[in-house]
């Protein structure tokens, strides 16, 4: 079996999602020659040209001769025009039928010609015999013929006496036909037939919303988040075509983020459009020009319910009369539906698409319309958006001051609700304001609504404006946090530039010397010299002690946690066991952000209970944590999902905020996670993309776990290796009690025991230092492998039951297991808590350390399924049959041999269909 590194994309069996039924239906119609004729009828956009295509490819592939032809428009007024091309395929598809073809086009060119060839019905029947003839040689015969709907009336006249004449005769015909257009003659004719038991019609269907998320999924190859099957589902009302205009539109806009092959809405500035030719916009242009201006029109205009098609009039020029004339064709087209008073586009994305597509001028000139409508009084808009939204497209065509305070105002109120729009509003209230306290709020509002949603340049722009120009309209405290914030953000889009210059004084910030001084300190750690800008903070503490409460409580945070960077955690402690030491705990936002503050350094320690008694003690739910926050708390408590999927929405906005050690354990904690479930490319993959800094020991350690695995036993050294030098030379140790404990083991297992001894006392004296229970812990369990000491074993066991974290556990359990403890006992408490957790490459390990000790495995029937699906999970990686070797444990002819049996239950051809179903979640494992 061929190997390959990566999944491709399958787009036929990404058209085809949601079709295996109709497409069924439609091969044994034709197999069994009992109905020569289907009908495969749909909307524009439901997926009956790709239906025709597998046709095709099935029916040829099982022997049959295939004849393909598909009508257009103009078709409809040229007699036997598309007929005349379908044959011009016969001669290439059987060049002994060329005498016979050349005489039926030639009657075809005759009887063309005639005064009305669709009206005579000797004609039809004189052609009809001569098609029988000249295919006589070429059957078993299948036509297609897609979008039937515009066959001319001659052709469509033909098809009566030609079914008739070849019934029977291994000859079988699939007709494609819009539903939303008259087929002429050809419907009467089709009727007939259906009456004679000639025609079966197979109707195609809206996707549901399972199927649309399997189409996305193929199509991105990445399992789209529910938020984003939920939009373009909506938007595309299940039409196919639709959803991938929709995906397409909204990839091109920025607006969809694949993070380790999964795929999230993100906040995105430009419009999804497409191209006024695409084929999803068909029945607008069918309907005529006026009707094409009257929607575009409708597309903004619609919402206003009733006074919709008198604005849409006045707008574009057109008398009522017209305007009416061209929704009912619309309508007929079943472009716009009509509910009550209200009209609405019957797929919601048809009307995305042609209202992108509206021009500046135009765009202005329907807004101020709908503006004016709006504050007269003669028209309301049920969604609250919709007069924000207008209020911008307007622009200086509506009063802006009265603009500008309801865009303020609306922006305020939604600020938490529907932050991508209030940022919009904020953003154009302080544009038309000119009252610099409103405008000052304006410009904080969108900053905060900027930073939520990941657009860090806007929320610099946003930020320094308010900094030059309403320093003097800010509180103290709002000053100072909008400095700081201000400072993370260049920090996170990396303007490094900007960063040097308050760093060096250059920039002077607002909020006389102190606030200047805490400036640089923090411009100093944004470009990795924490160390400096602590320096910076000693050297002066004249300047910030006993000054403004919150100024001091900032850098005592920036103080404290360079300390625990370092591997000093005294300052941290002092400060949770007396938040006394805290003077701004009396203002309950700064009470927050410290109480904020202590759980992340606590959570970045390992010390999840400590963290969550001080958030009980605070009531402080999870969810008011920072994202990176709620990922370590969820991945130590074992709910491993959950946090990558907390990962991964982080990692799917463009820029992130730059939060120094939290950002490390988010990468080094998701790596682990795809580690231990066998997706070990991805792993990989997530400790490169988190690039280097500071904590890049940490990445190289987690990478080293997958070298590992991997069987790649040097390249894992050499990273550990590089680990420790790069932790001295930046002088950060949080983190390093478990590179510690791997470089000692590792030594162990080297025989080079003098380095495994220093490796110890390093981490001996890194545990005393740190004074954390996840330092306690990987110190006894280490001493347990390498000196078989039975009270370091007791101790660690006995440590990871009370800290209570399952992954702690299973580590431990096993390592003390393998070392020989209580091997009984503990190898199958690991092996339910790896199952717990989701770990198919723990279980696998586990399963064989069980063997090899004499433990039964319990459930042989699930230890089956799980490795079968761990077989499947390293194939979809990209692994070798070696690298699945060295991973299982096994030979690579074993390894041949599960791949045979494996593709053999699932149904699959290759590794690329195994890759699709596993993304798509379609894999029956």
């Amino acid at each position: 079996m061929a190997e390959r590194t990566s999944a491709e994309q399958d787009p036929v069996g990404a058209r085809l999602a949601g079709r295996d039924d109709v497409l069924a239906e439609v091969l044994r119609t034709v197999q069994a020659k009992d109905v020569p004729v289907t009908l495969l009828s749909g909307a524009a956009g439901s997926g009956r040209t790709a239906v025709l295509a597998e046709v095709r490819d099935r029916c040829t592939a099982a022997g049959a001769r295939v004849l393909e032809m598909r009508a257009t428009e103009p078709d409809r007024s040229t007699p036997y025009g598309a007929l005349y091309r379908l044959l011009s395929e016969v001669g290439e598809l059987a060049p002994a039928a060329g005498e016979a073809r050349g005489s039926v086009l030639a009657l075809v060119a005759k009887l063309s010609a005639a005064p009305d060839p669709a009206t005579s019905q000797p004609i039809a029947a004189q052609l009809a015999g001569a098609l029988h003839a000249a295919t006589r040689n070429m059957r078993p015969l299948v036509v297609l013929a897609d979008d039937a709907q515009w066959l001319d009336d001659a052709t469509a006249a033909l098809l009566e006496p030609l079914v008739q004449r070849m019934n029977g005769n291994s000859f079988s015909i699939v007709l494609s036909a819009r539903s939303d257009v008259d087929s002429g003659r050809g419907v009467a004719a089709l009727r007939r037939l259906r009456a004679a038991g000639l025609v079966r019609t197979v109707t195609l269907r809206p996707l549901t919303r399972l199927h649309s998320a399997r189409l996305i999924a193929r199509t991105l190859q990445a399992k789209p988040d529910a938020e984003v099957v939920d939009m373009l589902h909506g938007a595309a009302r299940g039409l196919p075509a639709a959803l991938e205009a929709g995906i397409d539109a909204y990839r091109r806009a920025e607006a969809l983020s694949i993070v380790d092959r999964h795929a999230y809405l993100v906040s995105h500035e430009e419009r999804p459009a497409l191209d006024d030719r695409h084929p999803l916009l068909a029945p607008v242009r069918d309907a005529g020009g006026q009707s094409w201006a009257v929607a575009r029109a409708m597309s903004l205009l619609a919402p206003l319910g009733e006074q919709a098609p008198r604005l849409a009039g006045a707008a574009i020029g057109l008398d009522p009369e017209t305007v009416r004339d061209a929704l009912e064709r619309l309508r007929e087209r079943r472009v716009l539906i009509r509910s009550g008073r209200r009209w609405r586009f019957r797929v919601p994305m048809v009307g995305v698409a042609l209202e992108a597509g509206l021009g500046p001028f135009e765009r202005r000139n329907l807004a101020a319309a709908a503006v004016t409508a709006i504050w007269d009084g003669s028209a309301q808009a049920e969604d609250p958006a919709y007069l924000p939204d207008r209020l911008i497209d307007a622009g200086a065509l509506v009063d802006p001051q009265r603009a500008g305070r309801e865009l303020l105002e609306t922006g305020g109120q939604r600020i938490f609700q529907d932050t991508a729009n209030a940022s919009r509003w904020l953003q154009a209230a302080a544009d038309k304001l000119g009252d610099p306290a409103s405008r000052a709020m304006a410009l904080m509002g969108n900053a905060a609504a900027c930073t939520s949603r990941s657009r860090l340049s806007e929320t610099a722009e946003n930020a320094r404006d308010l900094l030059s120009r309403h320093a003097a309209e800010l509180e103290p405290q709002m000053l100072q946090m909008s400095v700081l914030s201000y400072l993370s953000v260049i920090a996170s889009i990396s303007d490094h530039t900007a960063l040097r210059r308050i760093a060096e004084a250059e920039t002077p910030m607002p909020g006389g010397r102190a606030q200047q001084l805490v400036a640089q300190a923090f411009a100093l750690g944004w470009q990795d010299q924490w160390v400096a800008g602590r320096r910076l903070l000693d050297e002066n503490r004249e300047l910030w002690a006993g000054a403004e409460p919150v100024l001091e409580d900032h850098v005592n945070t920036y103080r404290s946690g360079v300390a625990l960077m370092q591997g000093d955690t005294t300052e941290l402690f002092r400060f949770i066991e007396d938040p006394a030491l805290w003077r701004g705990g009396d203002l309950p936002t700064q009470r927050l952000e410290t109480v904020r503050y202590e759980v992340n350094m606590l959570l970045a320690l390992g010390e999840l209970q400590q963290a969550t008694e001080l958030m009980r003690r605070h009531e402080l739910p999870p969810s008011q944590l920072s994202e990176i926050g709620r990922f370590i708390v969820e991945h130590s408590r074992g709910d491993w999902l959950h946090a990558l999927d907390i990962a991964r929405r982080y990692m799917a906005a463009p820029v992130h905020r730059v939060e120094s050690v939290g950002w490390a354990m988010l990468h080094m904690g998701a790596a682990q996670v795809h580690t231990e479930g066998g997706m070990l490319a991805r792993a990989r993959h997530m400790t490169q993309r988190a690039g280097d800094g500071s904590f890049a020991y940490l990445f190289r350690f987690a990478e080293a776990q997958v070298s590992r695995a991997l069987g790649e036993h040097e390249d894992a050294d050499a990273l550990l290796r590089e680990a420790v030098r790069i932790s001295e030379e930046t002088g950060f140790a949080v983190g390093t009690e478990l590179l510690w404990a791997e470089v000692a083991l590792r030594a162990e297992l080297r025989e080079d025991h003098v380095e495994a001894q220093e490796a110890l006392a390093r981490l001996e004296k890194m545990a005393a230092r740190l004074g954390t229970g996840r330092a306690e812990l990987a110190l006894r369990l280490t001493e347990a492998r390498m000196h078989g000491d039975l009270a370091a074993a007791d101790a660690a066991v006995a440590l990871a039951r009370e800290r209570g974290q399952r992954y702690e556990q299973i580590i431990t359990f096993s390592g003390v297991a393998k070392a020989g403890f209580h091997t009984a006992k503990l190898l199958p408490e690991a092996y339910e808590l790896a199952g717990e957790l989701g770990s198919l490459l723990q279980r696998s390990r586990l399963r064989r350390a069980m063997r090899e000790h004499g433990v039964p495995v319990p459930d042989r029937t699930t230890a089956t399924r799980e490795n079968e699906r761990l077989l499947a999970v390293l194939v979809t990686e990209g692994l070798t049959n070696r690298q699945l070797a060295t991973v299982l444990g096994a030979t690579e002819k074993s390894v041949e041999g599960r791949l045979t049996r494996m593709f053999a239950r699932i149904g699959y051809r290759s590794r690329v269909e195994l890759a699709a179903a596993m993304v798509t979640g379609e894999y029956p494992g």
